[in-house]
C-alpha cells in the first residue's frame, strides 16, 4: 500500500513543521555543510564565514535560509575546534587562519584523509547507525504497541505502524535532542578520542533557531502560549533560553478553556473509586472523541479541570439557564499540607495528581513540602473551615491562587449568593495539623447551595466533568 494511500485510509494530516522539527532540520542541514567542508577536497581557497553561504548547494538547505544555517555552522566550528584537537590547525602559529570555516575546509585529499582518519572513522559511523536505527526501531514499537491499544481497526494499526517506519510522523522533533546525547555519551564510552558533539551543535542550532523567531523578546505569558503550540516541553524552552517560567503562566496558560472561545459543554462522567481510575476513565472519553475540548498540559496530557476552570464552566452555564449543583467536581487542582503545622500550599495544576496510576486507589501522596516551591499560607492567618461573606471570599488570599481572575472570582461570588439560602457565599476547608507532609486533590461542592472548596472525604470515590462542543 503506498504512503499517499495510507494517509489517505487513515485521514492522516501532515502539520507544518513544529519548532524542534525546524531545529532538527537545521541541525542536520549544518552537519551535512560541515562534513562537506571536511571531506571533500577541492574546496576554493577564499573560503571563510562571510561568504561561506554563497558555496551551500541550494538542494542542502531543506527549508532553512542560508543566513541561519550559516550561523550555526560558524559557531559550532569556533567553540568545537576539532582542527586543533587532530592537529590540523596549530595554536600560536601564525600561519593557522583565524576563521574557523578557512581552518576547517579541505583544499587537498590529504586533508580528507587526516578527518577520516582521525574523527570520521569506521568505529563512529558504527556507533552513529546503531544509535539511529535503534532509537528508530524503538519508536516504531512503541507506536505499534499504542496502535494496537486504541485503534480498534487492525489495518489501521498497520498503516499507522507503516507511516512511522517510513518517516511521515518523526515525534515532534523530541527524540533528535536525545538521539544527539546518546551519540556523545557512546562516543565517549568507546572512548573515540576526536569526534564531533551533536548536543553542542543541537543546542547552538536550537539558540540560534530561537533568536531567529524571537523567543528571547517574548514575556512570559507569550512564550508559553507559543510553546503550546509549538508543542514543547516547557523545561526544555527553560534550558535554552536560561530563563525559569513563572508557574503562575504556566498554570494559566494550560487552563485551555479560559481561552477557548468556541462554545462548550460538558459530560458528567459515572464516579469510579480511585483518582487515577477516574483519570483514566476522563482521558480514554476524550481520545475516542475527536471533538472534545477538555485541556491539556503542555507536554499533551489530557487533564482534569482545575477548580478555576469549573467555576468557568460553572459561570458560563449558569448564564445559559443550566445550573451545575448538587454535586461534588473532583479537579487536578490540590492541596499540599506541612505534617504537624497549620500551614499549607495550594496547586491550581498539580503534576503529582496527573501521575497517579490507573490501577492505584492512592488519593492522598506523601511528598516534600519543602521541595514545591509555591507561595505558602496558614489556617491560623485567615477565615477557613467557615462561611465566607462575599467581602471575605474576594480577598481570601488563597482563593486569589486558586481563582486569580478578579471578574471571574466576583461573578461566581454573586452567583453563589444568590444560590444559597444560608446567607454567605463560599467555605474553605482545610485539615488542621495532619501528621505528615501529603499532597491530596481539591474537590468543588456544589450540593444543596453550598459552595465550598474542600479535600476531606468519606469515600475515595472521584467523579470529573469532559468538556465538549456545543450543539450552538
Amino acid at each position: 500500500m503506498s504512503i499517499s494511500r495510507i494517509v489517505e485510509e487513515l485521514g492522516v494530516v501532515k502539520n507544518e513543521p513544529t519548532f524542534l522539527q525546524r531545529v532538527d532540520g537545521l541541525a542536520q542541514t549544518a552537519y551535512e555543510i560541515i562534513v562537506s567542508l571536511r571531506l571533500q577536497d577541492g574546496h576554493p581557497t577564499n573560503l571563510n564565514s562571510r561568504n561561506l553561504s554563497d558555496y551551500i548547494p541550494p538542494d542542502m538547505v531543506q527549508g532553512a535560509d542560508f543566513e541561519t544555517v550559516t550561523a550555526v555552522v560558524v559557531d559550532y566550528l569556533e567553540r568545537e575546534r576539532l582542527d586543533y584537537d587532530i592537529g590540523l590547525s596549530k595554536y600560536n602559529d601564525s600561519r593557522t587562519p583565524s576563521d574557523p570555516v578557512t581552518r576547517n575546509r579541505a583544499l587537498f585529499a590529504h586533508h580528507v584523509k587526516w578527518w577520516e582518519n582521525n574523527v570520521y572513522t569506521k568505529k563512529k559511523k558504527r556507533i552513529d547507525e546503531l544509535v539511529d536505527r535503534t532509537l528508530r526501531e524503538g519508536f516504531t514499537d512503541l507506536t505499534k504497541e499504542v496502535a494496537r491499544k486504541l485503534l480498534a481497526n487492525e489495518q489501521e494499526s498497520i498503516g499507522l505502524a507503516k507511516l512511522v517506519e517510513e518517516g511521515i510522523d518523526d515525534f515532534q522533533g523530541k527524540e533528535k535532542l536525545l538521539k544527539a546525547m546518546l551519540k556523545k555519551k557512546f562516543y565517549e564510552a568507546l572512548e573515540l578520542e576526536h569526534f564531533d558533539n551533536p548536543e553542542l551543535l543541537y543546542d547552538i542550532s536550537c539558540l540560534t533557531q530561537m533568536k531567529k523567531e524571537g523567543w528571547r523578546d517574548l514575556n512570559d505569558e507569550e512564550l508559553v502560549r507559543k510553546l503550546r503550540e509549538e508543542e514543547m516541553p516547557v523545561e526544555l524552552a527553560e534550558r535554552y533560553l536560561k530563563r525559569k517560567l513563572s508557574s503562575e503562566i504556566i498554570v494559566l496558560e494550560n487552563h485551555l478553556i479560559m481561552r477557548n472561545e468556541e462554545l462548550c459543554d460538558y459530560v458528567l462522567l459515572p464516579r469510579v473509586r480511585g483518582y487515577g481510575a477516574a483519570l483514566q476513565q476522563l482521558q480514554q472519553a476524550c481520545l475516542e472523541d475527536p471533538h472534545s475540548l477538555q485541556p491539556r498540559t503542555l507536554n499533551g496530557i489530557i487533564r482534569p479541570l482545575t477548580i478555576e476552570e469549573q467555576v468557568k464552566v460553572f459561570v458560563e452555564n449558569y448564564a445559559k439557564g443550566r445550573k451545575l449543583l448538587n454535586i461534588f467536581l473532583d479537579s487536578c487542582s490540590a492541596i499540599v499540607y506541612r505534617g504537624n503545622s497549620s500551614r499549607f500550599k495550594v496547586l491550581p495544576l498539580s503534576s503529582q495528581l496527573l501521575s497517579i496510576s490507573s490501577d492505584s486507589e492512592i488519593s492522598v501522596l506523601e511528598v516534600d513540602y519543602n521541595e514545591i516551591d509555591v507561595p505558602e499560607f496558614d489556617s491560623n492567618d485567615a477565615a477557613y473551615r467557615v462561611p465566607l461573606s462575599l467581602e471575605q471570599y474576594i480577598s481570601h488570599p488563597v482563593l486569589n491562587e486558586l481563582l486569580p481572575d478578579l471578574a471571574l472570582r466576583r461573578e461566581y461570588g454573586k452567583i453563589a449568593g444568590q444560590s444559597n439560602k444560608k446567607g454567605y457565599v463560599f467555605s474553605f476547608f482545610v485539615e488542621p495539623n495532619p501528621a505528615k507532609d501529603v499532597l491530596k486533590p481539591l474537590y468543588l461542592n456544589h450540593l444543596d447551595s453550598e459552595l465550598y472548596v474542600d479535600d476531606f472525604k468519606m469515600e475515595a470515590e472521584f467523579q470529573f466533568i469532559r468538556l465538549v462542543r456545543g450543539n450552538s
